[in-house]
């Protein structure tokens, strides 16, 4: 892929993503000069799997709708009109910090359970919509966009940890909660699951394991001595 077919995915990305005709062009730029500024080692690696429409599809929404980013200063900040949704969950709940974090991220992208990694794989690096997704794995519109908000949690909570470390007492306090419960609601049951992974370096991704998972609450509660 040369250049010229990366700027052309660029510019229908933020198309699709800034819905003011005033600012698309100045959008195209600040995204094409990003992508041009990486370190080879970066592209490369971007390349490597696949992952460049990913890639600018991230940067493109950070760059939109962060309040903190370069270009929603220098653009946005005068504007009223407020960000259009563009079929997908917010993007501050999956601001997985692109640049720093891209090989930590796929580390555990890597690793998701099969009907997660293509949800997410389809989702972000094949630039699909939720509907396409729908009708391509024949599952329900709910469970597509429920996926991809835990799934996004989840991993921006791996990445993190992954970086900064998980205290007893962060743990407790993770999960305090859910001690005593016989069933545990999905969003409960990753979060249990991303503790005892991290803790046991297990790579264990099947959610829907529900006595799986209560085994491994178990195993929490008895390390931590609670």
């Amino acid at each position: 892929m040369d250049f010229n077919q990366e700027y052309s995915i660029i510019g229908e990305i933020c198309r699709n993503i800034c819905k003011d005709k005033d600012l698309i062009d100045d959008l195209i730029q600040e995204v094409a000069l990003i992508w041009i500024e990486l370190s080879e080692e970066k592209k490369q690696k971007i390349k490597a799997t696949d992952s460049f429409t990913w890639w600018v599809a991230r940067t493109t929404k950070n760059l939109w709708s962060s309040s903190s980013s370069p270009f929603y200063s220098k653009y946005r900040k005068v504007k009223t009109q407020e960000f259009s949704d563009w079929n997908t969950p917010d993007v501050d709940e999956y601001d997985y910090t692109v640049d720093q974090d891209y090989e930590t991220l796929m580390k555990f992208v890597n690793v998701l359970f099969p009907s997660e990694y293509n949800i997410m794989h389809s989702y972000y690096f094949k630039n699909m919509t939720i509907m396409d997704i729908v009708y391509k794995f024949d599952v329900d519109k709910n469970f597509v966009w429920n996926t991809l908000k835990r799934c996004g949690k989840s991993l921006k909570r791996k990445i993190f940890w992954d970086r900064n470390g998980l205290s007893k007492e962060e743990t407790e306090d993770l999960i305090i909660n859910f001690i005593g419960k016989k069933r545990l609601k999905v969003e409960e049951r990753q979060i249990v699951l991303d503790v005892y992974n991290y803790l046991h370096g297990n790579t264990f991704n099947n959610v829907y394991d529900k006595d799986k998972i209560l085994e491994m609450l178990k195993k929490i509660v008895s390390d931590l001595n609670l």
